[in-house]
């Protein structure tokens, strides 16, 4: 199974938002990373399809990159 990751939107003010969808009940991580060159994947949340995932503010890193994989 898959997950898709839709666009990427600005929901407010700092605030990134994207939904996740493929097969309904699946589990799915989705991890961050900031740079793909040395990439080092961190698991921001656990959620299952579909879902939308909002990264609040606050982070320092302006270029980041997201990914789902499957627990």
């Amino acid at each position: 199974p898959h997950a898709m990751l839709g666009t990427l939107m600005l929901a407010s003010p700092g605030r990134l938002q994207f939904g996740a969808d493929g097969s309904p009940g699946q589990a799915f991580v989705i991890e961050r990373s900031t740079n793909l060159n040395t990439a080092v994947w961190v698991p921001v949340v656990t959620n299952t399809l579909p879902f939308t995932f909002t990264e609040e503010p606050g982070l320092t890193n302006r270029q980041r990159f997201y990914r789902a994989i499957q627990p």
